[in-house]
């Protein structure tokens, strides 16, 4: 479960901040209904390795405030996601995030 907490949290983050977290994979549908020639959009997702559990633990750490404040987690809450990232073996998770590549002409 800590995986799915951590996509909940983020798209709650990116809602606090009042930001979307669709803008990478709206992009590229964006540019070609803005006229941009040539669009074209790949993904790439990124392995669930070492470094991106670390990374996922650390936003939390980053953003504990963020989250605390408006009572979207309690600090509690965020040491227990930290310590069940901590136990969740790579090689066994799905990809949790990765990078929109997208391309276009002007």
């Amino acid at each position: 479960a800590p995986l799915l907490t951590f996509a909940k949290m983020i798209n709650d983050l990116y809602s606090a901040w009042r930001i979307s977290a669709a803008v990478g994979a709206s992009l590229a549908l964006t540019l070609a209904d803005a006229g941009y020639g040539d669009v074209r959009h790949r993904w790439h997702p990124f392995a669930s390795d070492e470094s991106v559990l670390a990374n996922m633990g650390m936003i939390y750490g980053e953003v504990r405030a963020t989250l605390v404040s408006p009572g979207l987690f309690t600090s509690a809450a965020i040491d227990e996601q930290q310590k069940l990232l901590a136990t969740l073996t790579p090689g066994d998770l799905p990809p949790v995030w990765g990078l929109h590549q997208v391309t276009a002409v002007v």
